[in-house]
């Protein structure tokens, strides 16, 4: 359009001075003149117009320059030759001529709800130190770092990946600039909490003497790098996914069964039985359930113990299970643990809280269900059972004997 008017333009002034010089009267000739001028003038001006549309951002870049730009720079914010910072905003905008400026035009950035637009910047100081994302724009400014000019100018912008993120809505953004990468916000469900690994912000500074365990020296403030001591809990976060990694751990309360074909945290695992022996050397296999939760306080101590709720977690619970149970049994006879099935559970419970405290597993119950079986124990059980018969059928015959022996009595006594 822009070429369109300026040809025009040359057209209609060419013919009018052409035309004037039939004319004989000098003045009316500097008159044809000026017109001719006065008609360049204005199609040259409406040439220099750029319409951009409403759902469009104009990206400037420019042709002719008296300067260039600064090695490592990719930006102009000086009128440099080159992409500038620039961006044209929607309706007609005046003294953009094609011989000097290069237009084009990009989307509006929209970011659905329930996204977040992760944004790396191509141009602006090296990024600090010790880092990979640059620092996180102070809550009410984002809106200044989107504008290209004050992010490499005033706001002193970082090249690189930004910690800040686009929340849903549309944005005006230089694409020159920002490189946008949408991804799913962070949701966190019902029963569900959800532990952050950061990435970003001050290395944290342990004292020196602490004598917390090792999982509570990893955790940190929340604005520090490492695993956050507050985990997030129900509901919706626009977080860069990237610069902080979310692990969720539910809360609930769970069940971990170890039988003869069983030994998982309930929803899947691998199979493990418990086998004990005991101090009179019986070796026998003991059906074991036990409850546990993970307080949301806890979760963030048990991301930096065992990673996870899952396999980190399993593996640590049968691992401490089964050295439980089998420690327990080492210190009786195998008749007195069967017998003694609510001492050994209480027993098992307090121990296992013991040493899964420190991870941050609440143990809530522990239940022994069957003891052994027809091959391990069944003949030490018959032979019990035997002896208890045989005890039950002698305390008969004395008691027999002793109505016997009162009877005869209470027949002397009528004579």
């Amino acid at each position: 359009m822009s070429a369109i008017f300026l040809f025009a333009g040359l057209i209609l002034a060419g013919l009018i001075v052409a035309s004037s010089m039939q004319l004989r009267s000098f003045q009316l000739r500097m008159a044809a003149i000026g017109a001719a001028a006065v008609v360049l003038g204005i199609f040259f001006t409406l040439a220099s117009f750029q319409h951009v549309d409403e759902n469009s951002v104009g990206v400037v870049s420019k042709k002719i320059g008296f300067t260039a730009l600064e090695p490592g720079k990719i930006i102009a914010t000086n009128g440099e030759k080159g992409p500038q910072a620039e961006i044209l905003p929607p309706g007609w905008n005046l003294g953009y001529w094609p011989f000097i400026y290069d237009i084009e035009k990009a989307q509006v950035e929209v970011i659905p709800p329930g996204s977040v637009g992760l944004l790396v910047a191509s141009d602006g100081q090296p990024l600090p130190r010790d880092t990979t994302y640059a620092p996180e724009w102070p809550e009410g400014k984002e809106r200044q770092m989107q504008n290209a000019e004050y992010f490499l100018t005033d706001g002193g912008g970082y090249k690189g990946p930004q910690t800040t993120v686009l929340k849903p809505g549309s944005y005006r953004i230089n694409p020159v600039l920002f490189s946008i990468e949408q991804v799913p916000a962070t949701s966190i469900e019902k029963a569900t909490v959800g532990v952050v690994k950061s990435n970003v912000g001050d290395r944290p500074v342990t004292a020196e003497g602490d004598v917390d365990n090792v999982g509570q020296r990893r955790l940190v403030a929340q604005g520090e790098r490492g695993i956050w001591r507050q985990p997030l809990l129900e509901g919706e976060y626009y977080l860069n996914s990237k610069a902080y990694q979310v692990t969720t751990i539910s809360t609930q309360r769970r069940i971990v069964r170890y039988t003869a074909h069983e030994g998982q945290l309930s929803g899947g695992g691998e199979e493990r039985e418990i086998k004990v022996r005991t101090s009179d050397g019986f070796t026998f296999p003991v059906d074991v359930r036990v409850d546990f939760e993970i307080e949301p306080r806890n979760a963030p101590l048990l991301v930096a113990s065992v990673s996870d709720d899952q396999v980190g977690l399993q593996e640590v619970m049968n691992s401490a299970v089964r050295a439980t149970f089998r420690n327990n049994a080492q210190a009786v006879k195998a008749l007195d643990y069967v017998k003694q099935r609510k001492e050994q559970e209480d027993q098992s419970k307090d121990m296992l809280q013991e040493k899964l405290a420190g991870i941050g597993v609440t143990i809530i119950n522990v239940q022994i269900g069957d003891v052994g079986d027809e091959k391990s124990l069944g003949n030490l059980l018959k032979t019990q059972m035997d002896r208890e018969i045989a005890i039950q059928e002698q305390e008969t015959f004395q008691e027999q004997q002793r109505a016997a022996e009162q009877k005869k009595q209470l027949t002397k006594t009528e004579q």
